[in-house]
C-alpha cells in the first residue's frame, strides 16, 4: 500500500465522516435544539445508517491493513491475516473499541425511543470509537510527554471537528424542515455559542497536532511537499467555513428573527450552511490523505 492509495484513503474518509455523524449529530440534538423540534431530526435512523457505515468502513479498513502488512492482494486476504491484525496492540484493540461501540449504537437506536437518553448514550458510545480513531494514527508514533500530548489533543481535535460537523448536518435539516424560523433561528443561535469553542479548540489542538507530527525543524521542508500543499488547502478552507459561520451568525441567522415571511431567508440559510458543510467534507476528505502521508517524505 502507497501512501496514497486511493481505497485506504476513501476507507479513512468513511471512518471519520460516519464516526464524526454518530458523535456530533447526537450531541448536538442534546443541547442544539428544543423538545418541539426533535422530532425533524432523525436521530435513531441516522445514528443507525451512520453506525453500519462506520462499521463497514471499520471491516474493510482492517481488512486493507492486513493487505498492506501481510504484501498481498486485498483479494488474497483470508480470515488468519485479518485475525493477526486484530490482535495486535495498538491498532487491534483501537478496532476492538471502535466495532464493539459501533456495534451498541446500533443495538440501542433500533430499540430505545428517541430521548435525552439514547442520544447521551449514543454521543458516548460515538465519541469512543471516535477516539480509537486517534489510537491508530499520527497519534500513536509519539512517544514519552509528547506522545500523551499528542493523543489527547488528537482526540480533541477529533471531538470539536466532529461537533462542528453534526451540527451542520443538524441545521440542514432543520432549515429544510416543516418547522417554523423562530426554531431554526433558535438552534442556529445555540450553536453559534458551541461553535466559538470548538473553533478555539480546533486551532489550539491544530497547533499541538503540527508541531508535534512535524516539528518546527521540519516546517519548511514538509511546506514544499505534498503534506504541505494539502495542509495550506485544508487551512484555506477552515478559513473559508470560519467566514461562512460568521455570515450566518451576524447576518442570516438575525433574518429568522424578524417578522413577515421568512422562508426565503430560511431557505437561503440552508443553502449556505451546505456550502459549509460541503467545505467540511472536502476537509474530512484532506485529512484523509494527509493520515497517509509522511511530513517530509512526501514529495
Amino acid at each position: 500500500m502507497t501512501d496514497t492509495d486511493p481505497l485506504a484513503v476513501a476507507v479513512r474518509f468513511a471512518l471519520y465522516a460516519t464516526l464524526g455523524l454518530s458523535f456530533g449529530f447526537p450531541l448536538f440534538w442534546l443541547y442544539g435544539v428544543g423538545v418541539g423540534a426533535r422530532g425533524a431530526l432523525p436521530l435513531r435512523g441516522l445514528l443507525c445508517v451512520a453506525a453500519l457505515g462506520g462499521l463497514i468502513a471499520s471491516m474493510l479498513g482492517l481488512t486493507v491493513l492486513a493487505a498492506s502488512m501481510s504484501g498481498i492482494a486485498l483479494a488474497e486476504v483470508d480470515p488468519a491475516s485479518i485475525l493477526m491484525v486484530a490482535k495486535l496492540p495498538g491498532v487491534g484493540t483501537a478496532w476492538l473499541v471502535r466495532v464493539a461501540a459501533l456495534a451498541m449504537i446500533v443495538i440501542v437506536a433500533l430499540w430505545a425511543k428517541p430521548t435525552r437518553r439514547l442520544a447521551m448514550v449514543a454521543t458516548t458510545l460515538g465519541g469512543s470509537a471516535l477516539a480509537s480513531l486517534a489510537w491508530a494514527g499520527h497519534a500513536a508514533m509519539s512517544e514519552g510527554g509528547l506522545g500523551y500530548l499528542h493523543l489527547a489533543a488528537d482526540i480533541a481535535h477529533l471531538f470539536a471537528a466532529s461537533a462542528w460537523l453534526g451540527a451542520l448536518v443538524a441545521l440542514i435539516m432543520l432549515a429544510g424542515s416543516s418547522v417554523v424560523a423562530a426554531t431554526v433561528h433558535q438552534a442556529a443561535t445555540n450553536f453559534a455559542v458551541t461553535g466559538s469553542f470548538i473553533v478555539g479548540v480546533l486551532i489550539v489542538t491544530g497547533l499541538i497536532n503540527a508541531w508535534a507530527i512535524v516539528g518546527p525543524d521540519r516546517i519548511v521542508a514538509a511546506l514544499g511537499g505534498t503534506y504541505g500543499r494539502l495542509l495550506v488547502i485544508k487551512l484555506l478552507l477552515f478559513a473559508a467555513m470560519l467566514a461562512l459561520a460568521a455570515r450566518h451568525r451576524f447576518t442570516l441567522v438575525p433574518m429568522l428573527a424578524q417578522s413577515g415571511d421568512l422562508r426565503p431567508a430560511q431557505a437561503l440559510l440552508r443553502r449556505s450552511i451546505a456550502v459549509e458543510a460541503t467545505a467540511a467534507v472536502a476537509v474530512l476528505a484532506i485529512v484523509a490523505w494527509l493520515g497517509m502521508l509522511d511530513p517530509v517524505g512526501a514529495a
